[in-house]
């Protein structure tokens, strides 16, 4: 049955992939038909003669990902001792991939708090370290996108997009905010989950309540504690911010090297503030990979500086930070998949309950969240 499952999920994701390809098409020659475009031999030969910067534009997702890779690293400590650098780059490249294909980046860390739990770390313990990852990406635009509106707003021309740029880095902020609210706040959080459970056991939809009341109790004790743990230890928060810093840099430096692969000098700093306008002005568009958006403000920000080439430079930027992600993303999968029929995995569920962060037991902790759990090691 999770073969079929696997082999259905693979399926889905390759089609996907497809259809984003043919829609990103589509949306590029309806908004370019009428531009005047270098003829491709043209573009290719000026890729060719300068492949080094080509070849860089390729390198920079790929770091990327690593780099988001070692954040998972350093975060799950000494927990997976055989498997902790594998799951570790897997985690990543899943997680960037299932944000490439659904609607606002929303898929990547259901899908990597599935493949942590599915390698032993446990339930609050796999949703801690996506969650912290994703908070730490975040925090980390919104630093650069600070530096980009103060040091290079002059650079962007159009008033509609600066606007929509403002707009996205609040929404980009809010996401970890609300995160952070409700695991500060772990009472309102419970109040709200315990609301939404008894709606729908009103409509028939879930029967037993209080045990699924007790399952929240226990995970947000668990899910605070490991946070609060973590989030204790200075050298895990400061590298995880830094890598999240160098993840962000690495995909905005794309565009520059796109750039230079046409022979046409550009100010590395100027290319860096532009991205980052561009990526915060598309960051509430609701469709896979915020297509549509990313082409159209790649062609505003950038058409000045390449010119008639603008068409086959937004193809090879899109390539390079989308498609690319994609790929891997989809191969990873495969692989994945091929060495689970080989050699599946499986984990004693007792061993899956040890975590990553030491956690205080119930004693410690029923006066200051809720009564209701078993006494014992959480």
């Amino acid at each position: 049955m999770k073969k079929k499952h696997r082999t259905r999920k693979i399926v889905i994701s390759t089609t996907f992939l497809i259809i984003n390809i043919l829609v990103v098409v589509l949306i590029a020659r309806y908004f370019f038909a009428d531009a005047t475009s270098t003829e491709f031999s043209t573009v290719f030969m000026s890729w060719m003669d300068h492949w080094y910067f080509v070849l860089m534009a390729l390198l920079c997702p790929i770091i990327a990902i690593f780099v988001e890779a070692l954040k998972f690293y350093v975060m799950i400590g000494k927990k997976l001792k055989k498997h902790r650098l594998s799951v570790s780059i897997k985690t990543a490249i899943f997680g960037k991939y299932y944000d490439n294909v659904t609607p606002l980046g929303s898929g990547g860390q259901p899908f990597q708090i599935m493949y942590l739990y599915k390698y032993g770390i446990s339930g609050p313990d796999s949703s801690l370290l996506p969650v912290t990852s994703f908070i730490m990406n975040q925090f980390a635009f919104i630093t650069l996108a600070l530096v980009a509106f103060i040091t290079g707003g002059y650079l962007v021309t159009s008033t509609a997009l600066k606007i929509s740029a403002y707009i996205g880095s609040i929404f980009m902020i809010a996401m970890p905010l609300i995160v952070l609210f409700f695991t500060v706040f772990p009472v309102i959080s419970r109040k709200l989950s315990v609301g939404i459970l008894k709606m729908l056991h009103k409509i028939k939809m879930i029967k037993s309540v209080d045990q699924r009341i007790q399952k929240i109790d226990y995970f947000i004790v668990r899910f605070k504690t490991s946070f609060q743990l973590m989030s204790q230890s200075k050298r895990i928060m400061i590298t995880s911010f830094l890598l999240s810093l160098v993840y962000q840099i690495a995909m905005y430096s794309i565009p520059f090297f796109v750039i230079l692969s046409l022979g046409i000098p550009v100010n590395y700093f100027e290319i860096l503030a532009l991205c980052v306008f561009l990526y915060a002005a598309v960051a509430y568009i609701p469709t896979p990979g915020n297509s549509g958006g990313m082409e159209i403000s790649f062609a505003i920000l950038f058409s000045m500086l390449v010119y008639y080439e603008v068409f086959w430079s937004m193809l090879l930027w899109r390539f390079a930070s989308y498609f690319l992600i994609l790929i891997i993303g989809l191969v990873a999968l495969l692989v994945d998949f091929i060495h689970q029929r080989r050699h599946p995995f499986e984990i004693p569920e007792k061993e899956r309950h040890r975590v990553v962060y030491p956690l205080a037991t119930l004693e410690n902790t029923k006066n200051l969240i809720f009564p209701n759990i078993e006494k014992g090691e959480l």
